[in-house]
């Protein structure tokens, strides 16, 4: 075998490693026991959201209609998810290297999307057109833009984190690990950038796991750049360390937002409050914390926090 049919199984075992581990993330969050409401508010999705209330401000409103907004949920979300508008309202220095971090990384994953789709040209036999064309300079301003932005903004937030006391005491090791991890990902891409600055052997490599190592599909196996295959090589690591981080965070927007921060929904079955869900939440009350803090001391139990 050739060290690109070593690459390729690395490719495919990280992937399917990764994937798995992820629906079983996912899986476990959706199976955890009933949050504890806070009644937070505003939450957008509620009319009074926009002067900062909540149909909780209402007599009786357990009786009352409660509509939901969900095209102003999606937009705070978006908002957040995008933009990352709290950190932009509570400490600026940190979001301009936060949000050239994660938006370089939004762009790599549709530079991704655009390789790929330049991988299906390339199965195809396809190397002339318009989407050709399109593509093929889309997959270069994302890819060295992304690439661009996303070092900077990791390189950025190491040194912030180093520097910035109130940030430094709340970064453990790991923070400056996981930092370092993707900024030498991104370092290997650049040094790639001089072997296949058009990206024509990630598109070759790509078709060639598409194609099954050429067994599904008859494609000749592609040459590789050997900074090309340290590239994938390190990804490869990276999607096998990737579902045990905190950096899957993202998987956890809908569970933080929806059903905890968001869940303003009263707790009734048939106009009356469901009975089963409020012995649940008395269950997880008689909980202990496992955690200590000077609001909650360890070893009690939630009631009595």
């Amino acid at each position: 075998m050739t060290i690109v049919n070593y690459v390729a199984y690395a490719a495919y075992l990280s992937f399917v490693f990764c994937v798995v581990i992820t629906i079983l993330k996912v899986s476990k969050y959706a199976r955890a026991p009933m949050h504890l409401r806070w009644e937070l508010y505003p939450v957008p999705s509620e009319e009074e959201h926009e002067h900062g209330g909540s149909y909780l401000e209402r007599p009786e409103w357990w009786k009352t209609d409660i509509k939901e907004e969900k095209g102003s949920e999606l937009i705070d979300m978006f908002k957040e998810m995008i933009f990352i508008k709290r950190l932009y309202n509570s400490k600026r220095t940190q979001w301009y290297f936060s949000f050239l971090f994660h938006g370089g990384i939004y762009l790599l994953l549709i530079w991704f999307v655009a390789i790929f789709i330049g991988s299906l040209f390339e199965l195809l036999k396809i190397t002339s057109g318009i989407l050709f064309t399109a593509f093929f300079y889309a997959s270069l301003v994302l890819g060295y833009i992304g690439i661009s932005i996303t070092f900077i903004g990791a390189v950025g937030l190491i040194a912030l984190r180093a520097t910035d006391k109130k940030i430094n005491y709340l970064s453990a090791p790991v923070d400056y690990f996981n930092l370092s991890f993707i900024s030498l990902i991104m370092l290997s891409m650049i040094s790639s950038l001089f072997y296949d600055p058009y990206f024509n052997y990630a598109r070759s490599f790509l078709a060639y796991l598409i194609s099954g190592n050429g067994l599904l599909i008859g494609f000749k196996q592609p040459a590789l750049p050997v900074a090309s295959s340290i590239t994938v090589l390190l990804v490869c690591l990276f999607l096998l360390y990737l579902p045990f981080t905190k950096m899957t965070h993202f998987l956890g927007k809908y569970f933080t937002y929806h059903k905890v921060q968001w869940d303003s929904r009263p707790n009734m079955v048939a106009e009356r409050f469901d009975e089963k869900k409020l012995e649940l939440v008395k269950k997880n009350l008689d909980l202990t914390v496992p955690w200590d803090a000077p609001h909650a001391p360890k070893g009690k139990r939630w009631d009595e926090v």
